[in-house]
């Protein structure tokens, strides 16, 4: 889900409220979105369309120096600031009732299994795909409350962004040429 990782840095702070130094995180997302967490005793995740839109809003339309500096994936920076993400988007998940689209997930996963169960013995081919049905769907749960591994697994290495083999594997991936 997250294409690029970044700090959003301050060298002064003439409000007085947000501090210096980096204040917040943020990521690109899939279509140019970009989702901002704050670092304050008073957290907020946002989710602004473009990473230009956020940088102009929290400079203060370019009244405050606030510059958007680039993660190294691999880096120590970069693994805090994916944990920082990852729990903004846990509360965006509760907020926005994903949580409860995972739940369902898991419920008819269950009653993928509970069919199966049922016909094993008078029909196996059957029981079998409903067994498999209820692996994706528990993929799809997973996906829903924020674990994006199973869709590492459908997509083909090859389309990894450079984050998903960092988040995978804790350093940068060497492409094979060829």
């Amino acid at each position: 889900m997250i294409d690029r990782l970044f700090a959003l840095r301050r060298d002064a702070d003439p409000t007085g409220m947000s501090g210096t130094g980096t204040v917040a995180y943020g990521a690109t997302l899939p279509g140019g979105r970009a989702l901002v967490q704050w670092l304050s005793d008073r957290p907020s995740t946002v989710v602004w369309r473009t990473v230009a839109d956020a940088e102009h809003i929290h400079s203060h339309g370019g009244t405050q120096p606030t510059a958007i500096v680039w993660l190294d994936p691999t880096s120590p920076e970069a693994a805090t600031a994916r944990e920082t993400l990852d729990a903004g988007m846990q509360l965006l998940t509760e907020v926005t009732g994903t949580a409860v689209l995972a739940e369902t997930f898991r419920a008819a996963a269950d009653g993928r299994r509970e069919l199966a169960r049922g016909i094993k013995g008078d029909h196996p081919v059957i029981a079998d795909n409903l067994n498999l049905q209820a692996l994706a769907l528990d993929d799809a749960a997973r996906v829903a409350g924020g674990d994006l591994t199973p869709l590492y697994n459908w997509l083909p290495p090859h389309r990894w962004t450079e984050d998903m083999h960092a988040r995978l594997y804790g350093k940068r991936h060497q492409q094979q040429p060829g």
